[in-house]
């Protein structure tokens, strides 16, 4: 029985095109554990591709009459951590929780696997993986603070090592380039050669938690990726270099990004039970870095700590629109400010408060229940299919457009 995903908030500028809200098409259960990977195969494969905690790696064929059933189920020793997915060649493959890489081949009527490959180029859980089939070379990151690659032949090209657990990968084959979040908030950007050197270029650093998912658009050469901090940052690594945008609505982990091309929307999801659809043709700016000062910047009281008891007597706080370093008089109204990414109320002082006017108030996005918490999600534009698996281990289905 389909079901509608509840609107909580509608916003966005009038006379722009969305997608409908989120309509549930579809339940599937059957894994024992979480589900950490999930891939849509558009028809005439029609089929949902899942990699889980339950040492199962499952491809879900579809019937005739719509429900969704299991065609392939792989077992493995150890949990399956992470998949990648080629559609054109129909190659599959996935990271696994002791540090293996395995590469498949899935038989054109999604019934049968074939295994072409298996390396170990990890000591720990793989959280990403890639396969550059121009290039014929597998890229994996893991637990074990490294960025690895290899070829077909299970030689390794070329290792990385970071000092923090990675979290999170995306990789640009156009480029070279690839990007890796981390367990400390940071996304390095590294490129390599075929020679299997592998440089950073530079490290972005925004979020204040853990990085858990990238998502990278190709032809616009932008970055979005989402973190254990609640916010989503879009990053524009193409021609506006060095800025970058906040997306803040969220109230718990953002777990899954999602880039929708035809709308130019970005949805994000997590904990907090929720879909996000965020405008990304919507006018923002970037948010204004945070000053530092021993006084307040508006009434010069003094920050200063009782060394006796440990406790900030005057803390200090930050206006999330102007950044200026403020006492809690100075800087004790909230409001949203979209214009920042700001879609919940946040601290600003009282002049900025002032100066915020009803229509800046407006949303730049669009928010949704969800039936629970959501670990991750996929979006096959063709089919206009959105799969979601929820932390209780169940698969929901999903359609966007009106």
């Amino acid at each position: 029985m389909s079901a509608k995903g509840k609107e909580v908030v509608v916003g966005g500028p009038a006379g722009v095109s969305h997608p409908a809200q989120p309509r549930e098409i579809a339940k599937v259960a059957g894994h024992a554990d979480q589900i950490n990977a999930i891939y849509v195969v558009p028809p005439p494969g029609s089929a949902l591709i899942t990699a889980s905690d339950d040492c199962t790696l499952r491809i879900w064929s579809q019937r005739d009459n719509g429900s969704y059933l299991p065609s392939v189920c792989e077992a493995y020793q150890c949990g399956v951590s992470a998949l990648h997915f080629i559609l054109a060649s129909r190659t599959l493959t996935v990271g696994l929780d002791d540090g293996r890489v395995v590469m498949l081949e899935v038989s054109e009527d999604y019934n049968k696997v074939k295994p072409t490959l298996e390396i170990k180029p990890h000591a720990e859980r793989v959280t990403g993986v890639h396969f550059d089939p121009r290039l014929q070379v597998v890229i994996s990151v893991s637990r074990d603070c490294a960025l690895a690659l290899y070829n077909t032949q299970g030689e390794r090209l070329g290792r990385h090592a970071f000092k923090a657990w990675c979290s999170a990968l995306a990789y640009d084959p156009d480029t070279r380039h690839i990007f890796v979040g981390d367990y400390s908030g940071v996304i390095h950007f590294m490129s390599w050669s075929m020679e299997g050197q592998i440089t950073e270029v530079s490290a972005l650093e925004g979020h204040a938690g853990s990085v858990r998912c990238l998502e990278w658009a190709v032809r616009k050469q932008v970055l979005y990726s989402g973190g254990f901090d609640n916010a989503a940052i879009v990053w524009y690594i193409g021609d506006r270099k060095g800025i970058c945008h906040e997306l803040n609505a969220h109230t718990g982990k953002i777990k899954a990004l999602c880039y929708l091309p035809a709308s130019e929307e970005l949805v994000s999801t997590g904990d907090d039970s929720s879909f996000v659809i965020w405008d990304l043709e919507a006018p923002r700016e970037a948010t204004p870095e945070w000053q530092e000062s021993d006084v307040c910047q508006q009434c010069d009281a003094p920050f200063f700590w009782n060394q006796k008891v440990k406790f900030n007597v005057n803390r200090q706080h930050h206006c999330r629109k102007c950044g200026l370093a403020l006492c809690a008089s100075c800087c004790s109204k909230t409001s949203a400010i979209p214009l920042l990414g700001h879609e919940n109320a946040v601290r600003v002082c009282k002049v900025c408060f002032d100066g915020i006017e009803n229509q800046q108030l407006e949303p730049r996005m669009r928010r949704f229940k969800a039936p629970g918490s959501v670990v991750c999600m996929h979006y096959d534009e063709s089919s206009d299919l959105l799969a979601t698996a929820l932390r209780n281990k169940e698969i929901r289905l999903w359609t966007l457009r009106k």
